[in-house]
Protein backbone atom coordinates (compact mmCIF):
# COMPACT_ATOMS: atom_id res chain seq x y z
CA UNK A 1 0.00 0.00 0.00
CA UNK A 2 1.04 3.61 -0.87
CA UNK A 3 -0.98 5.96 1.65
CA UNK A 4 -3.30 5.13 4.48
CA UNK A 5 -6.38 7.13 5.72
CA UNK A 6 -7.91 6.39 8.43
CA UNK A 7 -11.81 7.56 8.93
CA UNK A 8 -13.72 8.36 11.64
CA UNK A 9 -16.10 5.52 11.40
CA UNK A 10 -13.37 3.36 11.93
CA UNK A 11 -12.71 1.95 8.43
CA UNK A 12 -9.51 2.36 6.69
CA UNK A 13 -8.74 3.19 2.94
CA UNK A 14 -5.55 2.95 1.52
CA UNK A 15 -4.43 3.26 -2.05
CA UNK A 16 -1.67 0.93 -4.06
CA UNK A 17 -0.09 0.83 -7.44
CA UNK A 18 2.15 -1.20 -9.68
CA UNK A 19 3.90 0.64 -12.02
CA UNK A 20 4.54 -1.33 -15.34
CA UNK A 21 7.38 -0.54 -18.12
CA UNK A 22 7.05 -0.73 -21.98
CA UNK A 23 3.70 -2.31 -22.78
CA UNK A 24 2.84 -3.54 -19.44
CA UNK A 25 0.32 -2.00 -17.88
CA UNK A 26 0.25 -0.32 -14.87
CA UNK A 27 -2.25 -0.16 -11.98
CA UNK A 28 -3.57 2.13 -9.52
CA UNK A 29 -6.23 1.23 -6.85
CA UNK A 30 -8.19 1.93 -3.51
CA UNK A 31 -8.51 -0.61 -1.19
CA UNK A 32 -10.98 -0.60 2.04
CA UNK A 33 -10.75 -2.34 5.27
CA UNK A 34 -13.78 -2.43 8.19
CA UNK A 35 -11.64 -4.63 10.74
CA UNK A 36 -8.72 -2.67 11.04
CA UNK A 37 -6.39 -3.98 8.50
CA UNK A 38 -7.47 -7.49 8.86
CA UNK A 39 -8.76 -7.64 5.31
CA UNK A 40 -9.12 -5.91 2.56
CA UNK A 41 -12.00 -5.47 0.15
CA UNK A 42 -10.43 -3.92 -3.63
CA UNK A 43 -13.21 -0.53 -4.53
CA UNK A 44 -11.42 1.30 -6.86
CA UNK A 45 -8.82 -0.07 -9.83
CA UNK A 46 -7.75 1.07 -12.74
CA UNK A 47 -5.01 -0.37 -15.47
CA UNK A 48 -3.67 1.53 -18.03
CA UNK A 49 -0.19 2.81 -19.82
CA UNK A 50 0.23 5.64 -17.40
CA UNK A 51 2.65 6.78 -15.17
CA UNK A 52 1.24 8.00 -11.81
CA UNK A 53 1.46 6.45 -7.54
CA UNK A 54 -1.46 7.81 -5.17
CA UNK A 55 0.64 8.61 -2.75
CA UNK A 56 -1.37 11.04 -0.96
CA UNK A 57 -5.16 10.29 0.04
CA UNK A 58 -7.45 11.96 2.59
CA UNK A 59 -10.70 12.14 2.73
CA UNK A 60 -13.09 14.80 4.81
CA UNK A 61 -15.76 12.03 5.65
CA UNK A 62 -16.05 8.11 4.45
CA UNK A 63 -17.51 9.54 1.13
CA UNK A 64 -15.63 12.65 -0.04
CA UNK A 65 -11.99 12.68 -0.49
CA UNK A 66 -8.97 13.95 -2.67
CA UNK A 67 -5.85 12.02 -4.26
CA UNK A 68 -3.04 13.79 -5.44
CA UNK A 69 -0.92 11.43 -7.93
CA UNK A 70 3.04 11.19 -8.06
CA UNK A 71 5.03 10.69 -11.36
CA UNK A 72 7.74 8.14 -11.16
CA UNK A 73 9.44 10.69 -13.96
CA UNK A 74 8.85 14.53 -13.96
CA UNK A 75 9.76 17.68 -11.46
CA UNK A 76 10.02 15.89 -7.96
CA UNK A 77 6.96 13.76 -8.05
CA UNK A 78 4.64 17.13 -8.14
CA UNK A 79 1.85 17.53 -10.48
CA UNK A 80 -0.62 19.91 -11.63
CA UNK A 81 -3.31 16.81 -11.64
CA UNK A 82 -5.69 15.72 -8.81
CA UNK A 83 -8.39 13.25 -8.12
CA UNK A 84 -11.80 13.67 -6.32
CA UNK A 85 -14.56 11.21 -5.09
CA UNK A 86 -17.56 11.54 -3.35
CA UNK A 87 -18.54 7.99 -3.77
CA UNK A 88 -16.61 6.81 -0.53
CA UNK A 89 -13.51 6.08 -3.35
CA UNK A 90 -15.75 3.38 -5.58
CA UNK A 91 -15.59 6.58 -8.16
CA UNK A 92 -12.90 9.08 -8.95
CA UNK A 93 -12.86 12.40 -11.07
CA UNK A 94 -9.63 13.64 -12.60
CA UNK A 95 -8.96 17.54 -12.53
CA UNK A 96 -6.12 19.19 -14.50
CA UNK A 97 -5.43 22.51 -14.20
CA UNK A 98 -3.99 24.71 -16.97
CA UNK A 99 -1.07 25.78 -15.34
CA UNK A 100 1.52 24.07 -12.99
CA UNK A 101 1.41 24.25 -9.64
CA UNK A 102 3.35 20.64 -8.06
CA UNK A 103 -0.03 19.85 -5.68
CA UNK A 104 1.90 18.25 -2.73
CA UNK A 105 -0.86 18.12 0.12
CA UNK A 106 -3.99 18.36 1.07
CA UNK A 107 -5.88 19.69 3.48
CA UNK A 108 -9.98 19.06 3.28
CA UNK A 109 -12.42 21.61 4.44
CA UNK A 110 -16.13 20.49 3.74
CA UNK A 111 -16.89 17.63 1.37
CA UNK A 112 -16.37 19.89 -1.43
CA UNK A 113 -13.98 22.35 -0.34
CA UNK A 114 -10.17 21.61 0.31
CA UNK A 115 -6.84 23.78 0.34
CA UNK A 116 -4.47 22.86 -1.99
CA UNK A 117 -0.92 23.31 -1.06
CA UNK A 118 1.81 23.42 -3.52
CA UNK A 119 5.95 24.10 -4.09
CA UNK A 120 6.12 27.36 -6.43
CA UNK A 121 9.76 25.94 -5.90
CA UNK A 122 11.21 23.61 -4.53
CA UNK A 123 14.69 25.20 -4.03
CA UNK A 124 13.57 28.17 -2.39
CA UNK A 125 11.01 26.47 -0.42
CA UNK A 126 8.07 29.64 -1.84
CA UNK A 127 4.88 27.30 -1.28
CA UNK A 128 1.44 28.72 -1.95
CA UNK A 129 -1.95 27.96 -1.05
CA UNK A 130 -5.33 27.78 -3.68
CA UNK A 131 -8.67 26.76 -2.93
CA UNK A 132 -10.63 23.97 -4.45
CA UNK A 133 -13.90 24.50 -4.48
CA UNK A 134 -16.55 22.20 -6.25
CA UNK A 135 -13.73 21.09 -7.93
CA UNK A 136 -12.54 24.19 -9.43
CA UNK A 137 -9.24 25.16 -8.55
CA UNK A 138 -8.70 28.82 -8.31
CA UNK A 139 -5.70 29.60 -10.25
CA UNK A 140 -4.58 32.51 -7.74
CA UNK A 141 -2.78 31.81 -4.57
CA UNK A 142 -4.59 32.69 -1.72
CA UNK A 143 -3.26 35.50 0.22
CA UNK A 144 -2.70 36.20 3.62
CA UNK A 145 -6.33 37.61 4.47
CA UNK A 146 -8.02 35.21 2.61
CA UNK A 147 -6.06 32.55 5.03
CA UNK A 148 -6.78 34.07 7.95
CA UNK A 149 -10.62 33.81 6.97
CA UNK A 150 -10.38 30.05 6.03
CA UNK A 151 -8.83 29.45 9.47
CA UNK A 152 -12.06 31.23 11.17
CA UNK A 153 -14.16 29.58 9.38
CA UNK A 154 -12.81 26.04 9.06
CA UNK A 155 -11.10 25.39 12.45
CA UNK A 156 -12.46 22.13 13.30
CA UNK A 157 -11.58 20.78 9.90
CA UNK A 158 -8.41 22.33 9.64
CA UNK A 159 -7.32 21.03 13.46
CA UNK A 160 -8.40 17.54 11.69
CA UNK A 161 -5.07 17.83 9.61
CA UNK A 162 -1.21 17.36 10.16
CA UNK A 163 -1.02 19.61 6.89
CA UNK A 164 -3.98 21.89 8.32
CA UNK A 165 -2.17 22.16 11.76
CA UNK A 166 1.29 22.67 10.31
CA UNK A 167 -0.26 25.48 8.31
CA UNK A 168 -1.60 27.47 11.10
CA UNK A 169 1.46 27.24 13.35
CA UNK A 170 3.39 28.58 10.35
CA UNK A 171 0.73 31.15 10.06
CA UNK A 172 0.70 32.23 13.95
CA UNK A 173 4.22 32.10 14.07
CA UNK A 174 4.53 34.38 10.74
CA UNK A 175 6.26 31.93 9.17
CA UNK A 176 4.36 31.78 6.33
CA UNK A 177 6.90 32.78 3.53
CA UNK A 178 5.99 32.33 0.03
CA UNK A 179 1.98 31.56 0.96
CA UNK A 180 1.42 35.17 0.06
CA UNK A 181 -0.21 36.29 -3.39
CA UNK A 182 2.00 37.12 -5.99
CA UNK A 183 5.85 36.21 -5.35
CA UNK A 184 6.39 38.29 -2.24
CA UNK A 185 8.98 36.71 0.19
CA UNK A 186 6.99 38.86 3.41
CA UNK A 187 5.48 36.44 5.80
CA UNK A 188 1.75 36.77 6.40
CA UNK A 189 1.35 38.68 9.87
CA UNK A 190 -1.06 36.77 12.73
CA UNK A 191 -2.95 38.71 14.75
Amino acid sequence: FDSFVYLDNGEVIASFSHLGSGSKPSTVGIAKSKDNCSTWKVIYKKKGIFDEKWLTVVFFDKNHGWAIPEHRTGTGGYTNDIYYTSHAGKTWQKITTSWDPRFSEIIPLTEKKALMLSWSAFVTGERFVYLNTGNTIRRKALNCKELENIFKEHNESIEKSPSGVMLYEMYKAEHLFGYSEGLSDEPCKSK
